[in-house]
C-alpha cells in the first residue's frame, strides 16, 4: 500500500510540473522539459562510461534549444530533416543494443539525438493546436493523455490478470493481456475525445481520433519495450530514481520518445 501510494503522489507531482507547464505557455514548456531532458541524458551514465557526463549533457540542451528555437519556422525539409535523424539513431541503437559498446563515441551520439529530437518535437505541437483552430495545449494534452491512460490501464489490467508476457527476456511483467487492456482504453479514450472536441481535419473526426490514439499507444508501447531491453542488456532494474516509484526521466518518457515522432508524421500529413 505505501508503495502504491508513493507512486501514485510521485505520478500527480509529475502530470501536475508537465501539464501546468505546458499550459502557462512555450518558455514555460520549454524549461519544464529541458529539465526532464537533462534528467534522462544525465542517467545515460549507467548505460555507457563517461569520463564526464557533464559536456554530454550541454550538448543535448543546446541541441534541444536551438531545435526549439528553429521550430516556429519549419519547412517540410526541416521536419524531415529531424525526423530522420531520429528514425537513424533509433535503428541504428536498436542494431547497437545487444553488444554494448561501453565507451563508444557513437553509440552515445546516437543515444543523445534519440533522447532530445522527441523533446524538440513536443514543443512544436502547439502548432497544430493552432492550426486546428484549438488553444495551444490542446494536442499535447491530447497526446499525453493517450499515453497515461494506455500506460495506466495496461499496467492495471496486466497485474490483475496478465498471465501471457509480451516478451519474457525483455520485460516479463508486460503481459499480452495488459497490452490488449490498454487497447481498449485507448479505443474508448479516442472515442470520447472524438465527442468532446470538433476538428477540421482532411479526414472524419471519429478515423482521425482513434488513429491518433493508436499511433500514440502502439508506438509508445515500442518505445517501452526498447528502452526495457536496453535496461536488461546494462543489467539495471530503473534509469534513475528521480521519480520514487517510477524510476529515472527516461523510464517516464519512455513512450513519449517513440510517440511524438510518429505523431507528428501523422499531424504533417492530415493537417497540411
Amino acid at each position: 500500500m505505501k508503495k502504491f501510494l508513493i507512486r501514485t503522489a510521485s505520478a500527480i507531482i509529475f502530470a501536475a510540473i508537465l501539464l501546468g507547464s505546458i499550459y502557462l505557455g512555450k518558455i514555460w514548456m520549454l524549461v519544464a522539459l529541458g529539465f526532464f531532458l537533462c534528467a534522462a541524458l544525465y542517467e545515460m551514465k549507467h548505460f555507457v562510461t563517461f569520463k564526464t557526463i557533464i559536456p554530454y549533457i550541454l550538448a543535448g540542451v543546446l541541441f534541444y534549444v536551438f531545435g526549439v528555437a528553429a521550430g516556429a519556422g519549419y519547412t517540410y525539409r526541416q521536419w524531415a530533416a529531424i525526423i530522420v535523424i531520429f528514425a537513424i539513431s533509433f535503428l541504428c541503437l536498436l542494431m547497437m543494443q545487444n553488444n554494448y559498446p561501453e565507451k563508444s563515441f557513437i553509440f552515445k551520439t546516437f543515444a543523445l539525438f534519440y533522447l532530445t529530437v522527441p523533446f524538440i518535437l513536443f514543443n512544436t505541437l502547439p502548432q497544430f493546436s493552432e492550426k486546428m483552430g484549438q488553444a495551444s495545449y490542446f494536442i499535447p494534452y491530447c497526446l499525453l493523455a493517450t499515453i497515461w491512460v494506455g500506460d495506466a490501464t495496461a499496467y492495471i489490467v496486466g497485474s490483475l490478470c496478465g498471465k501471457h508476457p509480451m516478451a519474457k527476456k525483455i520485460s516479463p511483467h508486460k503481459t499480452w493481456e495488459g497490452f490488449f487492456g490498454g487497447l481498449t482504453f485507448v479505443i474508448i479514450t479516442s472515442i470520447v475525445l472524438s465527442y468532446l472536441f470538433d476538428v477540421q481535419v482532411g479526414m472524419t473526426q471519429w478515423l482521425f481520433w482513434l488513429l491518433f490514439c493508436l499511433i500514440t499507444y502502439l508506438t509508445g508501447t515500442l518505445g517501452d519495450l526498447f528502452e526495457s531491453k536496453l535496461k536488461r542488456t546494462a543489467e539495471i532494474k530503473d534509469s534513475g530514481n528521480l521519480m520514487p516509484g517510477h524510476g529515472g526521466a527516461f523510464d517516464r518518457f519512455d513512450s513519449f520518445l517513440l510517440s511524438v515522432p510518429c505523431i507528428i508524421i501523422f499531424l504533417l500529413t492530415v493537417l497540411y
